[in-house]
């Protein structure tokens, strides 16, 4: 609906530069509101302990490219590169990865508000598992916080623009395990950070 309201002004003609910017903006409040939705209620199911998966075969790249398209609607500031090969499967839970990744891009336009390439690069590596990564050109993660990004409430910046509940990156991490893998972040040397995301291909613990 909000990429249909992006091509089109109330009288149905094409929306001008000022409506543009408009639903632009309502597509940013919504999008942030939805998952700060989504991080309370796994917030929820991870106090009871009920917080599961449902593996199927999915297009791991083609994922990738429709999150980060999505993505593209709601910033001006940034330009969001995605390296993946044409196709990769895997037995996964298609939205939770998506949430992964969602809350991995969210993540990376809080903490890169000056704008800036965000590089998303999804590919197999030698062993056999697959890896995701997400870099942004942002100031980075003081080393005194590099240790506890992933637990929950724990926020790099306690107030600005690069704020928020401190829950997406520790929800990444559950949902990162619960298909078999692992999740940590680095600090490149040209700045800015880098998660980076490691799955087993067909290896995830079953549905609770």
């Amino acid at each position: 609906l909000t990429q249909r309201l992006l091509n089109l002004n109330t009288d149905g003609h094409v929306a001008g530069e000022r409506t543009l910017r408009s639903l632009n903006v309502i597509g940013a409040q919504t999008r942030k509101l939805a998952l700060l939705l989504d991080q309370l209620l796994d917030t929820s199911r991870l106090e009871a302990g009920r917080l599961a998966i449902e593996p199927q075969p999915v297009d791991l790249a083609r994922l990738a490219q429709e999150v980060a398209a999505t993505t593209r609607l709601v910033t001006n500031l940034h330009s969001i590169i995605v390296t993946t090969p044409p196709e990769l499967a895997a037995q996964a839970d298609p939205l939770r990865l998506e949430q992964v990744l969602l809350n991995l891009l969210d993540n990376a336009l809080r903490h890169s508000p000056d704008g800036g390439r965000i590089d998303v690069t999804l590919a197999r590596q030698a062993s056999g598992a697959i890896e995701l990564t997400v870099q942004d050109q942002g100031p980075g993660i003081p080393a005194e916080h590099r240790e506890q990004v992933f637990e929950r409430y724990h926020r790099v910046h306690s107030n600005g623009r690069g704020s928020g509940l401190g829950l997406g990156l520790h929800i990444c991490r559950e949902i990162v395990e619960l298909h078999g893998g692992s999740i940590r972040v680095e600090c490149p040397t040209e700045g800015g950070s880098r998660f980076v995301v490691e799955l087993p291909i067909g290896i995830a613990r079953p549905v609770a």
